[in-house]
């Protein structure tokens, strides 16, 4: 990762250059506290942010991407990745060999996704019956019931 594009472009054109060793100009540049320039990743892959992973996913072996530019989540920057696939694996055609890490991605997926989270709670509640009397938490709620539901949570004394 990089802190700023023009610093990206820069290094970018120097990895153009021929005879560049990416691996040694990647590993000088980087502003990776760990200097970790090498990563092994599948599309389901959380180690590096997912514009940088479906970047990479379209190159081909060898090939090198532009300037990838990604917010980070922690600090509210803009970092700046520049990728080269090395190798890619073939892939097995049999799905049941990809299972385990297929449920992996899933549960990781479904772990991050809010939406589901809600639609899993409110299910719980709907089953429960649970239903707020009390008009001061009558909101807490509100945003895991249906809309039928809303409206008795905010009659309710």
């Amino acid at each position: 990762a990089l802190d700023s594009e023009e610093t990206a472009k820069s290094v970018l054109e120097e990895l153009k250059a021929e005879g560049a060793d990416f691996a040694a100009i990647a590993k000088e540049k980087t502003t990776a506290a760990d200097k970790k320039i090498a990563y092994k990743f599948d599309s389901g892959a959380t180690s590096l942010p997912a514009d940088v992973v479906k970047a990479a996913s379209g190159l081909k072996e060898g090939d090198m991407s532009e300037v990838i530019s990604v917010l980070d989540p922690a600090t509210y920057q803009n970092k700046f990745y520049i990728v080269k696939v090395t190798k890619k694996a073939e892939k097995k055609a049999d799905w049941k060999v990809y299972k385990k890490r297929l449920k992996a991605i899933i549960l990781a997926e479904k772990t991050r996704d809010m939406n589901f989270q809600n639609k899993i709670i409110a299910k719980a509640l709907d089953k429960a019956n649970v239903q707020i009397k009390n008009k001061a938490f009558a909101n807490i709620l509100v945003q895991y019931a249906n809309l039928d539901k809303k409206s008795k949570a905010t009659r309710s004394n």
